[in-house]
């Protein structure tokens, strides 16, 4: 059984790097507002803002275009956070809020629990999600699925998503079947003892049996599961070949395609704090595939499993255990296992194993060369960003596309076409950055802050790329969930533009009117500095 995450109030130490050594720094933070040095803004903006000092090694940093940019509707403004680890005792993590099934402004993320006494200096929103469908039943509520492999506190909230896989001439490669072969692995950043870096990842979860004294049974089946919380039969993302080659188009207002399987478990841990989705939770004609009745299994903290008679959903994780559901194929193998496990004198429990594998990095185990691991354990934090603008110092090879791009004359485009000359894209940016000397950046690009909502001006990934590169000095980056999402909080008040039409409270415009989102990346207090070795 794997054990339950506890919901951290803070971390221990930073890991160091390469050429890098540790020293606690005993120093209390600086207040807040000192100023700090100056710096040189891009090639065409100007400060906005002088910059600030959140804390020691904790800089805050505002832009603005010299020149508003035809097709945008106002001059957009650039926010920095810079975090340098060999300055003060500062890390960087992420929280889901109140519950990882449910969405929460940035705002609300950091100023629950313990955030209450203990505020961070800074936050953005990050993984990419989709909105669950609501399903009506009493108590039940809107839920979110996570696009891509995400974790909290080394609990995955989210398996990853694949591609078509490319030749070497930039082509998408089929089978005989004319099938859309996958390359797995999504881009992701992963946050450990507090210290980001960004890496393509490939996530599972496998379910098997172990014994009365808690040691694998060499002769159980292993199950696979196909998704972390989140409706059967309906995919965020697709995860496998099946998946990818699954595509309908949905009626939603941006018509996003939606992969669906007949075939599958999904697993739902205790941090989902919600109710099990019931059958045809999604009741659009076009998705069919979650009207299975299927199975649902009940798994207390001790890993005993119980097969429930009731219709599949509307149940609860107990503290420490789960909930299984599976549909078609995927229902049969599990009622099976949990048959055999629960059979007289076997008193098998379940085994939920995690792994999480670095797709561009190998180690030898056994002899065996093998993708690289990254131990899930209570200091990790996973943020789904789907897109990598940076590596290594160079720029990554990303569409110049986005979904709400125009023609020189105003004229929409269609989603994924390539831009041309005087083309506008209007999504704005949320983005983690890490510079040549190892310092944290976040930044959000938009329209200004205190306009009225409807002012989305962003950028193309690849501009945006070329800006942190040229401007910061950012040599490795990715793009996390942005357009409507985009947000920055600082010491309690938004300073990204608003780019949600949620309603404001137009007394309080700073404070109001944020899109909830799925999980924050957030820069705080605590722990180990990084010192460079002299």
């Amino acid at each position: 059984m794997m054990p339950r995450a506890s919901r951290r109030t803070s971390r221990g130490l930073l890991a160091s790097a390469a050429a890098l050594s540790t020293t606690l720094l005993l120093a209390a933070p600086s207040p807040v507002g000192a100023a700090v040095s100056a710096i040189a803004p891009p090639p065409g903006w100007a400060v906005l803002e002088s910059g600030t000092e959140l804390a020691t090694g904790a800089e805050f940093f505002r832009f603005k275009d010299l020149n508003q940019v035809e097709g945008h509707s106002a001059v957009r403004e650039l926010n920095i956070l810079r975090v340098d680890p060999t300055k003060g005792a500062l890390r960087i993590e992420s929280t889901v809020g109140a519950s990882a099934s449910a969405r929460e402004s940035v705002r609300d993320q950091l100023k629950a629990g313990f955030f209450a006494k203990h505020p961070p200096l800074a936050g953005i929103n990050g993984s990419y999600f989709l909105a669950e469908p609501k399903s009506g039943f009493n108590g039940d509520k809107e839920t979110l699925a996570f696009l891509g492999v995400s974790a909290r506190d080394g609990v995955l909230n989210g398996l990853s998503c694949v591609v078509k896989k490319r030749d070497a001439a930039n082509k998408f490669v089929v089978d005989a079947q004319g099938k859309y072969e996958p390359e797995y692995g999504n881009q992701a950043a992963v946050l450990q003892y507090g210290v980001p870096s960004i890496a393509r990842l490939k996530a599972s979860v496998t379910l098997s049996y172990v014994d009365k004294d808690k040691q694998d049974v060499p002769s159980s089946p292993t199950l696979t599961v196909g998704g972390i919380n989140r409706d059967p039969g309906r995919a965020p993302c697709p995860y496998d070949k099946a998946t990818l080659n699954s595509a309908k188009e949905t009626l939603s207002p941006q018509k996003k395609p939606a992969y669906t399987t007949t075939d599958e478990i999904v697993l739902f841990n205790d941090g989902y704090d919600a109710k099990t989705p019931p059958k045809n939770l999604d009741t659009t004609p076009a998705i069919t595939e979650d009207d299975s009745d299927g199975v649902e299994v009940s798994v207390d903290a001790t890993g005993k499993m119980n097969l429930l008679k009731t219709a599949r959903g509307h149940q609860s994780a107990t503290a420490g255990g789960y909930v299984l559901q599976a549909i078609g194929q995927g229902a049969a193998d599990l009622t099976k296992f949990v048959n055999d496990a629960n059979a007289v004198d076997k008193g098998y429990t379940l085994k939920v194993t995690q792994r999480v594998e670095d797709m561009d990095l190998t180690e030898p185990v056994d002899h065996v060369t093998v993708q690289r691991s990254i131990d899930l354990d209570e200091s990790v934090d996973i943020v789904s960003g789907i897109h990598r603008l940076l590596k290594d110092g160079e720029p990554v090879n990303i569409l110049n596309s986005c979904a709400r791009l125009h023609t020189s004359t105003g004229a929409a485009k269609e989603e994924g076409a390539d831009y041309a000359a005087g083309d506008t894209c209007w999504d704005s940016r949320t983005t983690l950055g890490i510079d040549g000397q190892g310092r944290t950046v976040l930044a959000t690009l938009t329209g200004p802050r205190d306009s009225a909502p409807g002012t989305p001006d962003g950028d193309f990934m690849g501009n945006v790329a070329e800006l942190l590169r040229t401007g910061f000095g950012v040599v490795d980056a990715i793009n996390f969930d942005g357009g409507g999402s985009t947000t920055m909080i600082v010491n309690g008040t938004r300073q990204s533009g608003r780019t949600d039409t949620t309603p404001v409270n137009s007394a309080d415009p700073l404070t109001t009117g944020e899109r909830p989102i799925a999980d924050s990346v957030y820069a705080g207090n605590g722990g180990l500095a990084v010192k460079a070795t002299p």
